[in-house]
């Protein structure tokens, strides 16, 4: 396929995916700097509605690692472990 078909194709759903999984990544990253466990809990509300809507069933989001880093800053601001 030309370079040029390439790059003017529609991105496919696995792009899209991709696109997601790294952004969620970052603000994994960027809320373990997080002081404001309500900012905590609404992103990751934000984020788990957005796997949801992207087809991931309860157990990969239950084992994400974006979502094990939420769980574990949540934990942390609450003093819970």
């Amino acid at each position: 396929m030309p370079a040029a078909e390439v790059y003017s194709m529609k991105p496919s759903f696995t792009d899209e995916l991709l696109t997601h999984e790294l952004r969620w990544a970052a603000d994994a990253i960027t809320v373990q700097d997080a002081c404001n466990l309500s900012g905590v809990v609404h992103a990751f509300s934000s984020i788990l509605s957005e796997m949801c809507a992207a087809g991931l069933d309860t157990r990969a989001r239950n084992s994400h690692p974006a979502c094990i880093m939420f769980a574990s800053k949540i934990a942390d601001l609450t003093h819970w472990a």
